[in-house]
Formats: structure tokens, sequence, C-alpha cells
């Protein structure tokens, strides 16, 4: 007999908000920085409809940031 077990695997929007908050952003700073509106980063993080080109600035932004205040 096989047992799986159920892992929790968390939303790109849950995997961004963590990313935001370990750096220190509010949403409406990442708002800022991406052009896009604080509604807008809400709605991708709590799995709401989102268009595509915000999600794509949201993730673009929040790599290019952690990538430049990794050191």
């Amino acid at each position: 007999m096989v047992m799986i077990n159920q892992v929790e695997t968390g939303t790109l929007g849950d995997s961004a908000r963590k990313v935001r908050l370990s750096l220190h952003l509010s949403q409406q700073q990442l708002a800022d920085m991406t052009g896009i509106s604080r509604d807008s980063v809400y709605q991708f993080e709590h799995h709401l409809p989102v268009c595509l080109d915000a999600r794509r600035k949201i993730l673009k932004e929040l790599w290019a940031y952690k990538t430049s205040h990794s050191n």
C-alpha cells in the first residue's frame, strides 16, 4: 500500500508575499517600484484575479530587488 502525505504547497502569490515581507517591503512600496496599483499586489498575494502583466512585474521586481540586496 502506498501512502501519500498531503503536502501543503503555496501558490506563487504566497511565495511572492513571503519574499516581499523578508525584504521588509510594504505592498505600497512594491506597487510603487513596479508601477502598478497596491490593489494589484494585494490581489496577487491573495489568489484573486490580476492581469498577467502585473504578475510579471511583481515577480520581476521582487527577483531583482532580492538579488541586489542579498549580499
